[in-house]
C-alpha cells in the first residue's frame, strides 16, 4: 500500500524569496541553491556559491563544484533540502544551471557518484546515511498517480524499471508513474529536474509466489525511455549465478525507519551499507529467529546485513548493489529488498529477491525491448555489438 502522499510528508520549504530571521546575520532569503550568488563574483557565473554567508565554498578537486554544509545557519531556517538561506539573491537567476555534465550513452552502467552531481553536502546536521544528489542514479520511486508513494525500484534499461514483484502485484500498471532522478521526495524544485514516467506495462515473474514470496522480482515497462545523464544511469546485472560474497553492499531506499506503525518515510534518499552473508549462513540465523529451526531458505533469496543495519519497511523493491570485483566503482544490482524479521535487528539478516537467481529472465524481457538508440553497450544483453562500426 501506499505510504501517504509524498509531498506532505515534511513540512513545506518556504517560498522562494520568502525572508526570514537568520540568527545573529540579519535577514535571508529562502531561495533554490542555483538562484543564490555571492557579489564577489562573477553576477553571470552559473556557479551556485553556498556557505555560511554566501560564500563560496569550492571542492579542491573538482572548482565547479559546491559544498553544502548543512551545519550553517541555512540549516534550520529553510524548510527544502536544496533551498538555502541567501545574502545574495540573483536578480535574474534564469533557468538552472546544469551540472559538469558527462553525457551518458547506453555503454555505462552502475557507476556510482559519491561526492554527489553539481553540489556536495556536508555537516553533522546532514544525518548521517543520506545520499548525496545523483550519488546513485539507477534508483527510482514507484508512485502512485495520486503521487502516493508504492516502494523502490531500480533503472535496468532506458525503459524498463526493476522492482519486487510484492510490491506491484496488486497494483494497475497504468496507474503507476517512475521518478527517476529524484533525491528529495517531498521536493520537485531540485538542481537536476527529475523525470516522471508512465509506467505503461507490468511483468511479474512467472513463478512468482505471493505467500512465500520466491522469485520476487518485476518489471515495469515505461511509456517512453528515460533520458540518461550524470544523475540518470542503469544498474548493472550480474551474470547468471554469480557467486554473492561481497562485504560492502548497499541499499539504498525511502523506507520507514522503524518496523511499524510508527515508523516515519524518509523523504531525503538513504544509504545503509551492509555485508552479504551466505545462503547457509543466512539460513542458520534466521532459523534462531521466530521463523523457526526447521525453516529453509529458498534459492531464489540471497541474503545482507544481520550487523543491525537493515533496509526496513516501505523499502520493498529498493535495489541491494556491491562493487563490481573487477572494477569496484561499478555496482552491480544482486538483490530486492523483499523481507526481513523486524527492521535492522543484529543476528536477523535482510532477505532479498537474487537477481543472480533471476537474470536469466530478466535479459530474456530486456530483450524484448527496442535497442538503445545510439548503438554502443547493449544493456538488454551486457555485450558489446559484434561489430560496433557495422553501418556507420
Amino acid at each position: 500500500g501506499g505510504a501517504g502522499n509524498v509531498q506532505n510528508q515534511a513540512g513545506p520549504p518556504g517560498p522562494p524569496g520568502q525572508v526570514v530571521p537568520s540568527p545573529g546575520s540579519g535577514p535571508c532569503n529562502c531561495v533554490p541553491i542555483q538562484n543564490c550568488a555571492d557579489p564577489s563574483s562573477d553576477p553571470t557565473s552559473v556557479q551556485p556559491s553556498i556557505g555560511t554567508n554566501g560564500a563560496p565554498v569550492l571542492d579542491a578537486v573538482d572548482p565547479r563544484r559546491v559544498v553544502l554544509n548543512v551545519d550553517d545557519r541555512q540549516a534550520s531556517i529553510c524548510g527544502g533540502a536544496i533551498q538555502i538561506c541567501c545574502d545574495n539573491v540573483r536578480q535574474d537567476p534564469g533557468p538552472p544551471p546544469p551540472p559538469p555534465s558527462v553525457p551518458r550513452g547506453s555503454d555505462e552502467c552502475g557507476i556510482r557518484s559519491t561526492n554527489g552531481v553539481g553540489v556536495t553536502i556536508t555537516g553533522s546536521a546532514f544525518q548521517n546515511g543520506q545520499a548525496q544528489i545523483g550519488e546513485f542514479p539507477w534508483m527510482v520511486a514507484v508512485l502512485d498517480k495520486a503521487n502516493n508513494y508504492i516502494g523502490g525500484a531500480s533503472l535496468v534499461h532506458p525503459r524498463v524499471v526493476l522492482t519486487a514483484a510484492h510490491k506491484v502485484h496488486d497494483k494497475v500498471a497504468n496507474n503507476m508513474v517512475a521518478r527517476i532522478g529524484d533525491w528529495d521526495l517531498s521536493n520537485t524544485d531540485e538542481p537536476i529536474p527529475l523525470q516522471n514516467i508512465d509506467v505503461a506495462q507490468m511483468v511479474l515473474h512467472p513463478t512468482f509466489d505471493r505467500p512465500t514470496l520466491v522469485n520476487d522480482v518485476a518489471l515495469l515497462i515505461l511509456q517512453r525511455d528515460a533520458a540518461l545523464s550524470d544523475v540518470v544511469m542503469p544498474i548493472c546485472l550480474p551474470q547468471p549465478n554469480t557467486n554473492f560474497d561481497f562485504s560492502s553492499c548497499i541499499i539504498t531506499g525511502w523506507g520507514k525507519d522503524v518496523f511499524g506503525t510508527t515508523g516515519k518515510y524518509s523523504q531525503i534518499l538513504k544509504e545503509v551499507s551492509v555485508p552479504a552473508v551466505s545462503h547457509g549462513q543466512c539460513q542458520s540465523m534466521l532459523r534462531n529467529t521466530r521463523l523457526g529451526s526447521t525453516f529453509t531458505l529458498h534459492n531464489s533469496f540471497n541474503c545482507a546485513g544481520g550487523n543491525g543495519e537493515d533496509a526496513c519497511t516501505g523499502d520493498g523493491g529498493s535495489p541491494l548493489v556491491c562493487p563490481n570485483p573487477s572494477n569496484p566503482n561499478e555496482y552491480v544490482q544482486m538483490g530486492v529488498v523483499a523481507w526481513g524479521i523486524g527492521c535492522g535487528e543484529f543476528g536477523s539478516p535482510g532477505v532479498y529477491g537474487s537477481i543472480p537467481h533471476t537474470v536469466d529472465w530478466i535479459r530474456g524481457e530486456l530483450q524484448k525491448q527496442p535497442k538503445p538508440q545510439g548503438g554502443g553497450f547493449d544493456i538488454r544483453t551486457g555485450q558489446q555489438p559484434s561489430n560496433p562500426r557495422a553501418g556507420v
